[in-house]
């Protein structure tokens, strides 16, 4: 019930007592704080925050770039109900739900080539759709 000298410690890491020594020295460099300490706000002194609050979160969504991907969900949105229901079930049935050309004929009694019509003429409304309201993205 003592605390251990550098040589035992350093012969139960396995080590020799030059290599424990240095390695003590190298991590008494290290400053440990708590995350949630209190850090004074120097640039209008109003308030504190905290360490924690100054990591950055690699994990969690850009603000202004997730407003701008809502902003372009919503104008899609927009854009696809103003097409008509035909090109709005070609558009789902191959985009999203991932059917084929043939597969979508079969689904409307429609052949191959009329679904290749339908989707162009719906991908061209959109284009014009998107391009009056988003000049830079199309």
């Amino acid at each position: 019930m003592r605390t251990p000298s550098d040589e035992e410690v350093a012969e139960k890491l396995g080590m020799d007592t030059r290599e424990y020594t240095d390695l003590r020295g190298k991590v008494s460099l290290v400053s440990v704080m708590a995350l949630d300490r209190p850090l004074p706000v120097v640039s209008d002194g109003s308030g504190e925050i905290s360490l924690g609050d100054t990591i950055a979160d690699e994990h969690a969504a850009d603000p202004p770039e997730a407003l701008e991907k809502e902003e372009l969900r919503d104008r899609i949105a927009l854009a696809i109900d103003q097409l008509t229901e035909r090109q709005r079930a070609v558009v789902a049935l191959y985009y999203f739900e991932g059917l084929t050309t043939a597969q979508i004929a079969e689904v409307l009694s429609v052949s191959s080539g009329r679904v290749s019509q339908i989707n162009t003429r719906a991908i061209a409304r959109l284009r014009a759709s998107l391009s009056v309201t988003l000049p830079d993205a199309v």
